[in-house]
């Protein structure tokens, strides 16, 4: 899922993008589809970045029917 920023890109795209930039912050998800952009956005940070760990608590255990 990844959301390039270009003409179309969903307005939600462009907030969350801006409420989780900073790997310092633990700004929870407030749904799994939000959870999931914040995982593809910080996938490649490493294991200190507070976004991704955040976003993967949110998503486990989370029954995707």
């Amino acid at each position: 899922m990844n959301f390039p920023r270009s003409a179309g890109v969903p307005s939600f795209a462009d907030e969350w993008r801006t409420m989780h930039a900073d790997c310092a912050a633990e700004t929870p998800p407030t749904s799994l589809e939000e959870a999931r952009f914040v995982l593809d956005l910080h996938a490649s940070d490493g294991p200190r970045c507070l976004q991704y760990l955040v976003a993967a608590a949110y998503s486990f255990g989370y029954d995707d029917e």
